[in-house]
């Protein structure tokens, strides 16, 4: 029963990312279908067996299916859920999806992907309307000894002022910027006693552990924004737990070693892993003594806690939310692509791919840190499945795109039967990868 229960805990917070991701993305396809006159015959959430279903006024069956991975809706004259012509020598009737003009297709084939991003950017905008938008100031807290930022001469206490040529006023920007880059040099004006400094960084590559416990690659380096030595949240079951540190706890020492900030502390457990470390911390006004085992993680301690970070939320005017909410899907869906350009160069690790084991994890692990992150990860969801929707590939929406793209260019449309094969090979490939990816997500969590 407890397993059953537990299993249960995964599977409801995927089901809460993954069905209103894909009911949106699928709406986009119907509206724009019936703006411009073609019948829809099915809109089904998930594959599979019908679970339950209702026939509107307009001869739609709304139904939801066992499979909650994806859904599809069924145009009239299409001889299958991936849209491919029906094999006649009958013109369509006026109401079916091939009927339409190329310009007509392609729109409603857009509209499912657009609808996703449209939705990340609602959810963003909103974010910055009701919470604001994340703020950590610009002052340098630390800098790694060796690092490229410490090479070049960058200090702690520098104020950034500048990235690439542009302003830059978030520490967030810097993070983001870092997150895409591998290696590539960027450049930072800083300010140091009222004067300007500028200097060329090489980022080096590092690795992070996700959720698997996996390594994750992005560029470094080596500064970070100043964070005490609070802690804001224990991982239940983490060493920390363990060794009875609480959330609001303020660490001061590990041993003989004074800790100033959370760098300080990172750099002491990293430093010892499966080593017993005395840590006194400040608790209600008084000092208290502990003892955390940090566990060995590829050679890396870990003690499970998050630092109280200094960062605040600058409220933004509803057109300053809006614009800042296209901005940032825009910003996080080129970070995707760039991503994945990196990944088939060879330049960044495929390991960050998740396939649906990896989500229900992700989403698990995200809801338990609040609504809020559970609302943006959904968001960053809804951007994955646009993106991954317009890929050149039947029977992907993009590949309706690509078709519509020769059609447009030769003046006649693909062939029903090589339409066919194509969506038979490109089906085929995304099986593949599914497969592929929920492989890796299974023996990431076994190993």
């Amino acid at each position: 029963m407890d397993l059953l229960v537990d299993k249960l805990n995964y599977i409801w917070p995927f089901l809460a990312v993954i069905t209103p991701v894909v009911f949106i993305h699928e709406l986009g396809h119907y509206l724009v279908a019936r703006i411009n006159g073609v019948r829809v015959e099915i809109f089904s959430v998930g594959f599979g067996p019908e679970l339950l279903g209702i026939d509107d006024r307009h001869g739609t069956r709304w139904k939801i299916c066992l499979l909650p991975l994806g859904g599809y809706v069924k145009f009239h004259g299409d001889a299958s859920v991936a849209s491919t012509p029906e094999a006649s020598d009958e013109p369509p009737p006026e109401n079916a999806f091939h009927a339409k003009n190329v310009g007509q297709r392609s729109a409603i084939a857009f509209a499912g992907p657009f609808a996703n991003l449209l939705l990340a950017a609602v959810i963003f905008a909103v974010f910055f309307i009701v919470i604001g938008q994340r703020y950590t100031p610009v002052e340098i807290g630390s800098v790694r000894e060796g690092s490229p930022a410490a090479v070049v001469g960058i200090q702690t206490g520098d104020r950034l002022v500048e990235l690439n040529g542009s302003r830059i006023e978030r520490f967030e920007e810097l993070e983001f910027a870092l997150l895409q880059n591998l290696g590539e040099p960027i450049d930072l004006a800083v300010e140091r006693g009222g004067a300007r400094l500028e200097y060329t960084v090489e980022p080096e590559i590092v690795e992070v552990l996700d959720a698997f416990d996996r390594p994750q690659q992005f560029g470094d380096v080596g500064i970070r924004p100043f964070m005490p030595a609070s802690i804001s949240q224990v991982v239940a079951g983490s060493p920390a737990d363990r060794g009875g540190i609480l959330a609001g706890d303020t660490i001061v020492r590990i041993g003989e070693v004074p800790i100033e900030s959370f760098d300080d502390l990172r750099t002491v457990v990293e430093g010892h892993p499966a080593v017993p470390l005395a840590f006194v911390v400040v608790r209600d006004g008084r000092e208290v003594s502990l003892t955390v085992t940090p566990n060995d993680v590829n050679g890396t301690g870990r003690i499970g806690v998050y630092p109280d970070q200094q960062t605040e939320f600058r409220d933004l005017g509803l057109g300053e939310s809006i614009w800042a909410g296209i901005e940032h899907t825009y910003s996080l869906a080129a970070a995707n692509l760039r991503a994945i350009g990196q990944m088939i160069a060879g330049t960044r690790s495929t390991d960050q791919l998740s396939g649906p084991v990896g989500i229900a994890v992700m989403s698990r692990s995200v809801l338990d840190r609040g609504a809020t992150g559970f609302i943006e990860f959904a968001a960053l969801i809804s951007i994955a499945l646009g993106l991954i929707n317009l890929f050149p590939i039947p029977p992907l929406d993009g590949g309706h795109l690509l078709y519509n793209l020769y059609e447009a260019v030769c003046r006649r449309p693909l062939t029903a039967w090589l339409q066919q094969i194509g969506a038979t090979v490109g089906l085929t490939l995304v099986i593949a990868l599914m497969v592929w990816v929920t492989t890796k997500d299974i023996i990431g969590l076994t190993s």
